[in-house]
């Protein structure tokens, strides 16, 4: 994979950008602020609320190298890192593709990286490393009500962790319900319930997202206190043309603006970038699929090939611009 450059990396995430949980935002704020936030918390709310968008925003506050009242200065090269998904001392589980996608493979490809061990590994081995460029470690885990799958085999391996972290680690939970986690995880975090998204609040989502204003306007009067499902008609038109050219020619900065312009910004959420990319790869794929009986059927099917690894670094959630960087290497 090609490093991202902190230069070109947008601004990183902050408590102040996040919409509709302004209650949650500032006793947060509050508590970083007075370095008092407690080492494990779950964030409890209805999926497409924000929770991973939150979340998210308080890593960064906490690994700030020059933080503001409790809030990510957003500038800072540790800041980028967090807004790249690069961050050498941020650790995340698979995201819940089963609760954010429809699409069948890749809920496969997720609930084959979620199992015992991965999370044993992670929370267990890795939590007792020490931080590589900050004073803290970072552990985000979504949707953490999958892990009582298998008769909580998962979950007993998040349990030890919980009950002693080590002091420079802080553990970011998110849940659909607390009621659906293990009463000794529940007693082990500190609990903030987010609330259903307004109407105009989703619309603001949508329009930071990329949604024309009329459009954001009438797709957020259709939803039902998230942004979730909302995404999908934003862009109906792969960038074939663009992507091809990034297979074909090589890392093109043209033409690897051409397709970040395009994808939902980080407002609209991280899984949705990489799901509209992922719709844009498999089509390009199709596209290439057409040329394997003609003269260039062998470089169609070594570009085919490249693009299989870029839909699999997608499954391992790393970041879009990475995964598009990455597709470029080796052309030539």
């Amino acid at each position: 994979m090609v490093a991202v450059s902190v230069i070109d990396c947008p601004p990183g995430p902050r408590l102040a950008q996040v919409v509709g949980q302004d209650g949650v935002v500032r006793l947060l704020q509050r508590l970083l602020a007075r370095n008092r936030l407690p080492a494990s918390i779950l964030l409890e709310g209805q999926p497409g609320c924000g929770r991973r968008t939150l979340s998210t925003a308080v890593a960064a506050a906490l690994l700030c190298a020059a933080p503001i009242e409790g809030d990510a200065c957003g500038r800072c090269h540790s800041c980028q890192l967090v807004a790249a998904g690069n961050h050498p001392d941020v650790m995340s589980l698979p995201h819940d593709s089963e609760e954010e996608s429809g699409d069948a493979e890749q809920v496969e490809a997720a609930r084959s990286q979620l199992n015992a061990e991965a999370v044993r590994e992670l929370v267990e081995v890795r939590v007792w490393e020490s931080p590589l460029i900050g004073q803290r470690r970072v552990f985000l885990l979504p949707a953490v009500e999958r892990l009582q799958r298998g008769q909580g085999t998962m979950a007993n391996a998040l349990l030890k962790a919980l009950e002693e972290p080590p002091s420079r680690v802080h553990f970011l939970l998110t849940a659909s319900a607390s009621a659906g986690l293990m009463a000794t995880i529940r007693s082990r975090t500190q609990c903030f319930r987010l609330q259903p998204l307004s109407v105009p609040d989703v619309e603001r989502v949508l329009a930071a997202g990329g949604v024309a204003a009329g459009d954001a306007a009438r797709r957020a009067a259709l939803s039902t206190g998230s942004h979730r499902g909302l995404w999908a008609t934003a862009t109906e038109t792969p960038p074939i043309e663009s992507l091809r050219r990034l297979v074909d020619h090589g890392l093109e900065s043209a033409a690897l603006a051409e397709v970040l312009q395009q994808l939902p910004s980080r407002e609209g959420g991280p899984a949705e970038s990489r799901r509209v990319l992922r719709r844009w790869l498999l089509a390009t794929q199709q596209a290439y699929r057409r040329d394997l009986p003609g003269p260039d059927g062998m470089t169609a099917a070594q570009a085919i090939d490249r693009i299989g690894v870029a839909l699999r670094d997608l499954h391992l959630n790393i970041a879009p611009r990475l995964v598009l960087e990455g597709l470029a290497v080796g052309v030539g």
